[in-house]
Parts: structure tokens; C-alpha cells; sequence
């Protein structure tokens, strides 16, 4: 009993002291004491847990080491005393030992220490048994797993959102697309409207011309057919005068050849066109009979009849000038059409451009890098597939495409090279590369690392090419090699094979 005494006196004494060491020196007091021990070693650990701060802790100390020990301690003491087995000597001076370490008032009463809590809040201490810390654990688990299923379907709700957005804003952007290409394909049509109107237009003036051409070759076949009539008359109205009947009756027919042929040529002239006037000669009329020409007046038929083949041969000239001046007209028109067609046409600018690329062939490097050394006996032609896992570059007319490391797919460089030219001549082909966060193409957006068309995406960043009309290519994680977009837009529009 006096034992138990001395350890509670001395775990008091000790009491601001490290806990650890109260433990142990309370077992090599008293073995039986072990059990104040544990309890001290057990509210170490639940300051260590933080379920007792410094004021707590101290409190349940006090109670544990003091307060408990010193009741049973005197409580045995005086049961002693009563039966005779403890002088009154001996239980005043282990009360004064015991209570040297509290304050007296004036009076010299002891003032015990109060049983409330120090702390400035309720206590929390609990000693909890195995079953308690298991239930514990399974009550923590399920909590555990209830935020989980909670966590995973708010996650499940914001990817289904996320993805009807990204569906809705396919829709807008194909409702968007097939907007701009009915408007596209209206203005087209109404530009081919225009320009067949206006072909339309030349053809009805050439017409005119033509005919206009036709009046006056006419017109001027009866001024020749009148002046040669009035030259015979006034040559055989000289030779009347001079008394040569024989010239002036010759000079008579001649002239009435000529009045028929003016008459000839009025009638024609006053005659309703034809529709089409092409690569015809107007039949010639009919010679009417005539007396036994002498030698002078068949001379002069013969005069007659070549000044009418140089007439007709002049007229034939000029029809062939018209006619073929109509053809270069409908040629240009023609070319006109199609100039105006492939403006309308998307990115044409783009797949001319495309169509003009030259390649020299592909230039094999080493270490897998298009800056490693040259392995020039590796190099391959411009129509040749270049594998998957070969580094190097494409060497084009005006530079280089399709710097590769060893993570690409097979291409050949007849292709990149056309795909270089039309993105380099067309900034509509590609808008730039837009990065995002997460190792996936629909992850958060990273705008400021995003980079231009002709500039190289390294390896390890994630994102899409945005390309012409907003469409996307080359939509990527974290796993890919090094490309740009430009070249990616332009294969991905088609551009690397402008022809089919």
C-alpha cells in the first residue's frame, strides 16, 4: 500500500515530464501499476492523432497518474487507520506527503486541484476497446465509399455533360458548315447564271455583228455591180458620139449584165436573213443566154466575171475573219467561266498550289531526330514510302516538310511536299495547333501554349490542329512524335493529292 502511495506521489511529482517516461517509471515502481501505464502510452497516441490537444492531454494525465491513484491511495489508508493498523502519526505524515505539492490557504487547509475539464473545450477522451477502433474503421470505409460512388456519378454527370456539349457543338458547326456551303453553292449559281447571260449576250451581238457584216458585203456588191453598169453606159454613150455602133452595142450589154446584176444583188440585200450564216457562199445566178460574143465582148465578160470572183473571194475572206474571231471570243468567255468556278471553289488557291510542288526526295538522318547525322544511303524517292520509325525530312523545291522523329506513321514526300506548298500559299488551310491539359485531346485548354501552323509540336504535348472551317486534325494525347499543323491540315483536307 505505502508502495502505491510513493508511485503516485512520484508519478505527481514527474507529472510535467515526458509521459513515456512516467510509464516506465511507474512499472519499475510497481508491476501492478501497468495498467496506468498503458493508459498513459494510449493518450500519447490519441495526442499524437490530435484527438487530444495540449490542455486535454494534460487533464486526462492529471486524472490518470494523480487524482485516481491519490482517492484509492488515502481511501486504503484511512480503512487502515480505522482498524487500529495505522498510528495517527503515520496517516497525518503520508496526508502531508501527499499533499506538500498543493497550495494552503491562510488557515493552512489544503486546496485540492478541481475536478473540471482545464481545457476551453468539452473533453474527448476515449479509450476505445478493438471492436470500437474496428467498428470505427468500417464506419470510416463506408463513409469512404459512399463519397466515392458520389464522387464517380458526379463524375459520370459532368462527362455526360461534357459530352452532350461537344455533340452540340458538332451540330452548330456542321449546321454552320452546310449554312455556308448552300450560300456558297447559291452564289455560285448565280455567278454561272450571270456569266451565261452575259455569253449569251456576246453570242446574240456577234450575231449581229455577223449580219451586220453580211448587209454590208451585200451593199457593197451592188455598189460595185452600179458602177460597173454606169461605166458600160457612159462607154457606150462615148461610143454613140463617136459613131462605133458595133462598141456601143457592147457597151449596152455590158451595162445591162451589170443593172441585172445590181438588181441581183438588191433583191439579196432586201431579202429576209437566214438564222445561222456559216460557210456558205451564195449561189451564183444562172448566166442568161447570150448572142455569139465577139472577141472584144467576151474579153469584157471576162473582166466581169473576175471582178465578181475577187467580190466573192473578199467576202469569204471577211466571214472567215468573223468567224474565226467568234471562236477566240467563245474561248474567252469559256475561260472566263472556269477562272470565276474555281474562285468560288474552297481552298482552290490552296490545290493550285498544291499542284506546282516539287520534291526532291526524302533524307534519312540518325538518333532518331531530322537534325541527326545524314544516312544518305538510306535516302528514298518522292514516290516511295518512307516506314514508320526512319528519321529525317522531306526535301521540297523551297524547303523542308515532314521533319520526323522515329514516331510517325508511313508517308510518302510527293505528298507532304504538296501539303507544305498549299498550307504556306493558303493561310484558309489551318488555323493553328490549340493545346490542352491532361494527356487528352478534350482535356482543358492550355491557351498559352498554343503555336502556329508552320511551327513544330513537340513530343509529349497534348491538343488538336484546328483547321480550315474549324475542323480539327491530328486530335492527340501525350503519345506521338513531333509534326505541324499546317502539314497535318493539309493532308487532313485532302490538299496532299490535289488530283484524286
Amino acid at each position: 500500500m505505502m508502495r502505491g502511495l510513493v508511485a503516485a506521489l512520484v508519478a505527481a511529482v514527474v507529472r510535467g515530464t515526458d509521459v513515456a517516461v512516467q510509464a516506465d517509471t511507474l512499472e519499475l515502481l510497481e508491476p501492478k501499476l501497468g495498467g496506468v501505464a498503458l493508459q498513459l502510452k494510449e493518450l500519447e497516441a490519441m495526442k499524437a492523432r490530435g484527438t487530444l490537444n495540449d490542455m486535454t492531454f494534460a487533464h486526462a494525465v492529471h486524472e490518470t497518474t494523480v487524482l485516481g491513484p491519490l482517492t484509492a491511495s488515502l481511501a486504503a489508508m484511512g480503512v487502515l487507520h480505522d482498524k487500529g493498523q495505522l498510528s495517527d502519526e503515520e496517516l497525518a505524515f503520508a496526508k502531508s506527503v501527499a499533499f506538500a505539492r498543493y497550495d494552503r490557504d491562510e488557515q493552512g487547509q489544503v486546496l485540492l486541484p478541481g475536478d473540471s475539464n482545464p481545457s476551453t473545450k468539452p473533453a474527448n477522451v476515449k479509450l476505445a476497446t478493438a471492436d470500437d477502433k474496428r467498428r470505427e474503421a468500417e464506419a470510416a470505409a463506408e463513409k469512404r465509399r459512399e463519397a466515392t460512388k458520389l464522387a464517380m456519378a458526379a463524375a459520370e454527370e459532368k462527362a455526360k455533360a461534357e459530352e452532350q456539349r461537344r455533340a452540340a457543338e458538332k451540330a452548330r458547326r456542321e449546321e454552320e458548315r452546310a449554312a455556308k456551303k448552300a450560300a456558297e453553292a447559291a452564289a455560285f449559281e448565280r455567278r454561272a447564271a450571270e456569266a451565261a447571260a452575259a455569253a449569251a449576250a456576246a453570242d446574240a451581238a456577234a450575231d449581229a455583228e455577223a449580219a451586220a457584216a453580211l448587209r454590208k458585203a451585200e451593199q457593197g456588191r451592188v455598189e460595185e455591180a452600179e458602177k460597173i453598169a454606169a461605166e458600160a453606159q457612159a462607154y457606150a454613150d462615148e461610143a454613140k458620139r463617136a459613131g462605133n455602133t458595133e462598141a456601143a452595142a457592147e457597151a449596152e450589154t455590158i451595162a445591162q449584165e451589170a443593172r441585172a446584176a445590181v438588181a441581183e444583188a438588191r433583191e439579196a440585200a432586201e431579202a429576209p436573213e437566214a438564222p445561222v450564216v456559216l460557210d456558205t457562199k451564195p449561189a451564183e445566178p444562172e448566166p442568161e443566154p447570150e448572142p455569139e460574143p465577139e472577141p472584144e465582148p467576151a474579153a469584157a465578160a471576162d473582166d466581169d466575171e473576175a471582178a465578181a470572183a475577187a467580190f466573192m473571194a473578199q467576202a469569204a475572206a471577211e466571214k472567215a475573219a468573223f468567224d474565226e474571231a467568234a471562236k477566240q471570243e467563245a474561248a474567252e468567255i469559256a475561260a472566263r467561266e472556269a477562272k470565276a468556278k474555281a474562285a468560288l471553289e474552297p481552298l482552290a488557291k490552296a490545290r493550285e498550289a498544291a499542284r506546282g510542288a516539287t520534291c526532291t526526295g526524302w533524307h534519312q538522318t540518325g538518333r532518331c531526330t531530322p537534325d541527326g547525322p545524314r544516312e544518305a544511303h538510306s535516302d528514298r524517292s518522292c514516290d516511295d514510302d518512307v516506314p514508320a520509325g526512319a528519321s529525317g525530312y522531306c526535301e521540297c523545291g523551297d524547303g523542308k516538310a515532314a521533319k520526323s522523329d522515329c514516331d510517325h506513321a508511313s508517308f510518302k514526300c510527293q505528298a507532304m511536299c504538296a501539303a507544305r506548298q498549299a498550307y504556306t500559299k493558303d493561310g484558309d488551310v489551318c488555323e493553328g495547333w490549340r493545346q490542352t491539359g491532361g494527356c487528352s485531346p478534350h482535356g482543358p485548354r492550355e491557351a498559352g501554349s498554343d503555336r502556329g501552323c508552320a511551327e513544330e509540336v513537340p513530343a509529349g504535348a497534348s491538343g488538336y490542329c484546328e483547321c480550315h472551317d474549324g475542323t480539327r486534325a491530328r486530335e492527340s494525347d501525350c503519345d506521338h512524335g513531333i509534326f505541324t499543323c499546317g502539314e497535318a491540315c493539309a493532308v487532313h483536307l485532302g490538299l496532299a493529292y490535289p488530283d484524286g
